[in-house]
């Protein structure tokens, strides 16, 4: 195509192939001063570790991970087409912010369910990012009294104070100057989520449970001035619209989530992944005690607020069939109706007892 003058100008190169992989095709084609000119974006696999000093010196300027969402594809895509700088130059001036960027940014996270907060902190730290945690809005308020922060993760459903209040009064600061940019975390992946967060004074939209390349791609985002597309008129997803959690019958644990899980635990170091599962299993005794209690007192706000706890740290963990539970008791809770929720804790003890016993049968906690 070079040569016929009707060059190529990206390439998206997978990085596991037969005969030559990903890395040494990008060498290849730097290599070529008739293709060298070529943006090469690499598609990496699911919980792949990607070393990204690599990665720059083979030639790639930005990476996916399959399988690749319409929206960070997009913004890779974006983000490579609109740079201007050559790979090695990308910490100065790059549409996606380098390491140093990112180091002296401040990240603040607003998230009252341990398991959710434990991944989201261990997820910046991996990605170089210097983070705070709070446990609710009010925490929000307080912490940005005494300092400053450039990005807030920002859970919408939180105790005291929920993370549209939180917004709402923060964005209400006369004082509010740079502002932070806010993100929210959700679990409520459905149609007009996005335009809550929006009218509440957020900038982008997460669902939960978060996956670690559009975590990424949004907390760039925050750092990138000047964004060419409103993040959250295009976040929600068709895959995502329903809300619903797929049951798993054969496993109780995604394996791809606790292969990711796995991983960011070898960046943290070896008490991460196992603290992380013991998180769980305390809380979600907690949560079980509460729900027995919200059920036989039919207390409908009790059972929602348990319920929503924790679906999203089942979520987090890989559990799709004990949130997938979780989901039909929220759902009575938020119809204030708990006809059929004695069924529905019945299964949630069985399957939760299905969890723990995946967990040691696999030896996930030592």
């Amino acid at each position: 195509a070079a040569r016929e003058g009707d060059a190529y100008s990206l390439a998206i190169i997978d990085l596991e192939m037969p005969n030559m992989d990903g890395l040494a095709l990008a060498r290849e084609v730097k290599a070529d001063p008739e293709i060298a000119g070529t943006r090469l974006v690499l598609l990496a696999g699911f919980g792949k570790r990607v070393n990204s000093a690599e990665l720059r010196a083979a030639g790639f300027s930005h990476w996916c991970f399959k399988p690749v969402r319409q929206t960070a594809l997009f913004n890779c895509l974006e983000n490579a087409m609109l740079e201007e700088s050559a790979p090695s130059d990308l910490s100065t001036g790059s549409a996606t912010p380098g390491r140093t960027l990112r180091q002296n940014a401040r990240v603040l996270v607003a998230e009252d369910n341990a398991v959710n907060r434990l991944v989201a902190m261990g997820q910046l730290k991996n990605l170089g990012y210097t983070a705070d945690a709070v446990c609710n809005g009010l925490g929000v308020l307080e912490a940005l009294d005494r300092a400053h922060y450039d990005i807030i993760l920002m859970d919408c459903q939180m105790p005291e104070m929920d993370g549209y209040e939180a917004t709402r009064r923060l964005r209400a600061r006369p004082n509010n100057f740079p502002p932070p940019y806010i993100i929210a975390l959700t679990a409520h992946a459905m149609e007009g989520s996005n335009e809550k967060c929006l009218a509440a004074g957020m900038d982008d939209y997460v669902s939960k449970p978060i996956v670690f390349e559009t975590f990424a791609a949004a907390l760039d985002r925050g750092l990138a001035a000047g964004t060419k597309t409103p993040p959250l008129k295009n976040q929600i997803r068709g895959e995502e619209k329903s809300g619903e959690v797929p049951v798993e019958s054969e496993s109780a644990l995604c394996q791809k989530t606790v292969q990711a899980l796995r991983e960011l635990g070898i960046d943290m170091g070896p008490s991460f992944f196992p603290q992380l599962l013991e998180t769980f299993e305390h809380d979600a005794l907690e949560h079980l005690v509460l729900l027995r209690s919200a059920v036989a007192a039919g207390e409908t706000g009790l059972l929602y607020r348990e319920a929503h706890a924790l679906r999203g740290a089942s979520l987090t963990i890989g559990a799709r069939g004990l949130a997938a539970i979780c989901q039909r008791l929220e759902n009575l809770g938020t119809v204030q109706n708990v006809e059929g929720s004695q069924e529905e804790l019945a299964r949630l003890e069985r399957e939760f007892e299905r969890v723990k016993s995946e967990i040691e049968q696999e030896s996930l906690i030592p």
